[in-house]
């Protein structure tokens, strides 16, 4: 597994840490002045973000504790990478550690391929790459929750990936928490801008 591949074990997040090369990208303040639309609980650190839903979600999906969470973090490259060489290592790291289900949702249908869609969208003139799938867990975990939704975002700079990272266990607020997934990333955009 990579080091700055994110793993969601239930009930236990494990965050990537940037080195020092990444001080001045601080990423504190990042949703200072930032109206997000969901109810969250967390905080932005100099180095990543954790939010999660204030909201419970039902039995059966109460495994969860939160109905979604959503991370944001830095990772530091020791080469320069394309957006395409980061979405592809990504991509494997989920492959190989994820229990992936079948992909059930209407979009981005012809980018899916064996259960994983990827994509690009131009955000603010930058072109970010994203990966969607719903999974079971990770593979090493003995208990196999039910079906949760995530999408990563990537933005690759010459020294920096930045990610976001939302997983939705429960839908009842999944329109608000994708929207503050597209508010988050618009802010770290303008925030690496200001850091360069």
């Amino acid at each position: 597994m990579t080091l700055w591949r994110l793993t969601l074990v239930v009930g236990l997040l494990c965050f990537a840490t940037a080195s020092t090369a990444l001080a001045d990208v601080d990423l504190t303040g990042l949703v200072e002045g930032v109206a997000l639309q969901h109810k969250w609980t967390g905080k932005c650190e100099a180095t990543g973000c954790t939010f999660k839903s204030a909201y419970q979600p039902p039995f059966p999906f109460d495994y969860a504790k939160h109905e979604a969470i959503l991370m944001v973090s830095l990772a530091p490259l020791s080469k320069p990478t394309t957006l395409n060489a980061a979405l592809q290592k990504e991509i494997a790291g989920i492959r190989e550690d994820e229990f992936l289900d079948e992909y059930a949702e209407n979009d981005y249908q012809d980018a899916v391929e064996d259960r994983i869609a990827a994509f690009k969208e131009k955000i603010l003139g930058k072109v970010i790459g994203f990966i969607k799938y719903r999974s079971r867990g990770p593979k090493d975990s003995k208990h196999t929750p039910n079906v949760f939704t995530v999408i990563h975002s990537v933005e690759v700079t010459p020294s920096t990936v930045a990610y976001t990272h939302l997983l939705t266990f429960f839908a009842a607020h999944q329109d608000e928490v994708r929207a503050d997934q597209q508010t988050l990333i618009r802010a770290l955009i303008k925030k690496i801008k200001e850091s360069a």
